[in-house]
C-alpha cells in the first residue's frame, strides 16, 4: 500500500490543476469546472478500448529508453508483415520508426504525425485510432497519417509490434 505524501494529504488526496481564479477565466461565471471535468472523465472511463484487428504479434528484444528498437529478421521471425493491408517504412538513417511529434498554434497543440506509410490507409486510419484512445485520425498528403495528442510510445509500440 502507498503512503501519500504529506502534500497531498495536505490538500485532500489529490493536487489542484487550477485555482479558482483560473477556473473562472477559462469556464466562464456559468460553467463550474466540475461541470465539465467529471462527465470527461466519466466517459473515458466508461468506455472501454476497442479491439485491435491486428494486434501486435512481435516482441522486440530491446528498446532503447529513446523508443528506439532493432527492426526484425524477417528470415529468423515469422511474421505476417505482408499479409497486413497497410505497410510502414523505417528511416535510412538509423532505422527509426517514422514517428514524430509536432508542435503547432504557439505551442499549444501537439500533434503525433506517423510518415512513409503505403497500402490501405483508411485500414490504418481505422487501426490508429483504436491505439490512440479513439482520437480521429486525418490523413495527409505525403502520405502521411495525423492525430491530435501525444501517442509517440504508443504508436512506436504498437508499429515495432506488428514487425516493422
Amino acid at each position: 500500500m502507498e503512503r501519500a505524501s504529506p502534500l497531498l494529504a495536505r490538500f485532500g488526496g489529490h493536487l489542484r490543476k487550477h485555482s479558482n481564479r483560473a477556473k473562472k477565466r477559462i469556464f466562464g461565471s456559468r460553467t463550474r469546472y466540475e461541470d465539465v471535468i467529471r462527465p470527461a472523465r466519466e466517459q473515458a472511463a466508461a468506455e472501454p478500448p476497442a479491439a485491435l484487428k491486428y494486434p501486435p504479434t512481435y516482441q522486440p528484444s530491446r528498446v532503447l529508453p529513446n523508443g528506439w528498437s532493432a527492426p526484425p529478421d524477417p528470415a529468423t521471425v515469422g511474421l505476417p508483415k505482408t499479409s497486413l493491408p497497410f505497410q510502414v517504412e523505417r528511416t535510412d538513417k538509423g532505422r527509426w520508426l517514422p514517428v514524430y511529434t509536432d508542435v503547432r498554434k504557439g505551442r499549444t497543440q501537439l500533434i503525433t504525425l506517423v510518415r512513409k506509410v503505403s497500402g490501405d490507409l483508411e485500414e490504418m486510419r481505422g487501426e490508429m485510432s483504436k491505439v490512440c484512445a479513439n482520437q480521429e485520425v486525418r490523413i495527409r498528403t505525403g502520405p502521411r497519417l495525423e492525430v491530435k495528442g501525444r501517442y509517440t510510445a504508443e504508436l512506436r509500440q504498437w508499429l515495432a509490434g506488428l514487425g516493422f
